[in-house]
């Protein structure tokens, strides 16, 4: 009895030595270690079962926001800030107008030619002013007393003949004046290039989210307009008119002037060789389309866009895109404006009629939604014109072409002359004015699209 009781005297007594131990010991480790801060590195001082020892602290004692460190970013996140910094090309990577001077004894012998033929039919005008355009000059006549305007209409033919010249037009009036314009083609040609265009471009539309530039009219004006405010645009004419030079000005400006948060294009190019130079391009929505088949599925995809964009619209209350992103876009999908363009429209057209039904909805419906549309198409044949009065386009940029085009929005084409040469109506405009169209170097798309792909990197969206 003695024995056990003393076995278990002796058991609690290395219980409670072996717990004092513990406890001391532990006691020991959680003393606030001692923290020495240094400019460069911190140390941390333990002392532990009476051994010291020392090493490097990576922890930042954070006292102030300031005391923040950067923050470490992945390198996927570094082209995301790529793409938020946007680099966008300079107009003077554009090449400059080559022009040949207009000698001027040629405007003085078509002055004296004029003002000979009226006289000749005892017409009381002359020849008061001229503005000497790219392609066409007009000749503004001042009628002298009570001259009527039947006599100079009148005698339009022999003028024609005396200028040597069937290509000749009557402004009544010329634009914001009491005079009569006779418009004739140049003995030499200009050309207008886009960089001269866009250099022009007027305060009021530096801001266009789709800026199209028109072109120069025969009176020096450069002409532009926003895309916004029309949503669509019709282009048309002949082989080598000029209608490709003037879509490639229409998207080199936008890459300019646009990024892709403001702008996406979809380029459908049935030619197969017209577009595919921009392929890969950020501010492309998808691949350049060449296939049918796919560019009406795609079509199909934008109006299915469309639909989606009329629900947000609705649900948000807002009437457009620009009321939307500018009351919710930080809370919500930023939405940017879309621009299809379309090159040799009609043989889609054949290869599937329906596109006529998506691009009419495009055009009813696409203007609040911000998606816009520019269709281009030779309009060689009384075919291509029937299929093309079929779509609701209000506004248009006619090239010259072997076929008049049949429309109440133009006059007789006949008389341009090609190589950019054109008239275009606007939605709400009263009549067709004449423009040269801007033209770009291939070379300079190259180099448009080489600095873009640089500086911004390139789409991997698939088709």
């Amino acid at each position: 009895m003695d024995d056990s009781f003393g076995a278990i005297l002796a058991l609690i007594i290395i219980i409670v030595i072996f717990y004092e131990l513990i406890f001391k010991n532990s006691k020991l480790l959680l003393k606030i270690k001692s923290l020495k801060n240094k400019k460069n590195n911190n140390v941390i001082i333990e002392k532990e079962n009476n051994n010291e020892s020392t090493h490097e602290d990576k922890r930042v004692v954070i006292t102030s926001i300031k005391d923040l460190p950067p923050k470490e970013v992945k390198e996927e996140e570094k082209i995301i800030e790529e793409v938020k910094e946007y680099i966008k090309p300079q107009i003077n990577m554009l090449s400059k107008s080559k022009k040949e001077a207009i000698d001027q004894s040629i405007i003085d012998e078509k002055i004296n030619i004029i003002n000979d033929t009226l006289k000749s039919f005892k017409i009381k005008a002359k020849v008061c002013n001229t503005d000497i355009g790219a392609q066409v000059s007009v000749f503004e006549v001042e009628l002298l007393g009570n001259t009527k305007i039947e006599k100079i209409v009148d005698i339009q033919d022999e003028l024609k003949v005396s200028l040597g010249t069937k290509n000749l037009i009557l402004l009544i009036p010329v634009p914001g004046k009491s005079t009569i314009g006779i418009e004739i083609p140049n003995n030499k040609m200009n050309m207008v290039s886009l960089r001269e265009v866009i250099s022009n471009i007027p305060n009021n539309y530096k801001e266009s989210k789709i800026l199209v530039p028109l072109g120069l009219n025969p009176f020096g004006n450069y002409r532009f307009a926003d895309l916004t405010k029309y949503q669509q645009l019709l282009v048309t004419g002949g082989f080598s008119s000029g209608k490709t030079s003037f879509l490639n000005s229409v998207i080199v400006s936008n890459l300019i002037m646009s990024t892709p948060n403001d702008l996406k294009l979809v380029l459908i190019d049935s030619e197969k060789s017209e577009f595919s130079i921009y392929d890969g391009l950020k501010n492309l929505m998808c691949p350049v389309i060449t296939d049918y088949k796919k560019a009406i599925d795609y079509l199909i995809h934008v109006v299915e866009i469309i639909k989606e964009r009329q629900e947000t619209l609705y649900k948000f209350k807002t009437p457009n895109i620009e009321e939307y992103n500018k009351r919710y876009s930080k809370f919500n999908n930023h939405m940017e404006h879309i621009l299809v363009i379309i090159n040799s429209y009609y043989d889609i057209y054949l290869f599937n009629d329906c596109v006529q039904e998506l691009i009419n909805k495009i055009i009813y419906d696409g203007r609040e939604c911000g998606v816009n549309i520019i269709l281009s198409a030779n309009n060689n044949h009384y075919k291509t014109q029937e299929v093309l009065s079929e779509l609701d386009f209000n506004s248009i940029v006619l090239f010259k072409s072997r076929e008049n085009f049949i429309s109440n929005k133009v006059k007789d084409n006949n008389v341009l002359l090609g190589s950019g040469d054109a008239f275009y109506k606007l939605f709400g405009d009263s009549e067709e004015e004449r423009i040269q169209t801007p033209y770009v170097e291939y070379e300079d798309i190259k180099r448009i699209v080489s600095f873009l792909k640089e500086k911004n990197g390139i789409n991997k969206t698939d088709s």
